[in-house]
């Protein structure tokens, strides 16, 4: 008797995040974050929620949530995100805060979602933009505008995100 899912898979995701000053009120962040799924048993397929998604203001910015990787369209040709096996994401932000709870950040984001185990860097879309925050009692909120460095020609040229928290 089985109880729960009839799913049988693994998934294994690494996130290794870097802070360094780089002067008295800058910082410097790095984060890089891969992950892999890999089927067993009599499972062919990883349930949806269970896959990895990419873009929107925590993953690559400058792409709409999930818009990144495998789609299927709907009835009127809009994609539906269907996720993917592996994934990579890399961020390089640099945070200047001149003081007062006000900050700033430029930044650059690059990631992509595969529907097998195959990463393949050269696929990475990426984007790059800056942002404004300001620290509140609820955290920091802010604004970002991103712009792409890859467009295809469906896509918007970029996105302006508003944030309440850090991005990572």
């Amino acid at each position: 008797m089985k109880l729960g899912s009839e799913a049988d898979f693994s998934k294994l995701t690494v996130q290794g995040s870097w802070f360094q000053p780089v002067r008295s009120s800058v910082l410097g962040f790095f984060q890089f974050a891969p992950g892999w799924h890999g089927h067993s048993g009599g499972t062919s397929e990883v349930p949806l929620h269970e896959r990895f998604y990419a873009g929107g203001s925590t993953t690559v910015r400058g792409y709409l949530q999930d818009a990144i990787g495998p789609s299927v369209p709907d009835v009127n040709g809009n994609p539906i995100p269907q996720g993917g096996q592996s994934m990579v994401v890399l961020n390089l932000e640099l945070r200047l805060n001149p003081g007062e709870g006000l900050g700033f950040e430029l930044f650059i984001d690059a990631g992509n979602v595969w529907p097998g185990q195959v990463i393949k860097l050269r696929d990475l879309r990426s984007s790059y933009g800056a942002g404004i925050r300001y620290g509140t009692p609820i955290g920091r909120c802010g604004s970002t505008m991103v712009r792409r460095s890859t467009v295809c020609p469906a896509e918007s040229p970029g996105e302006l995100h508003f944030t309440i928290g850090n991005t990572f």
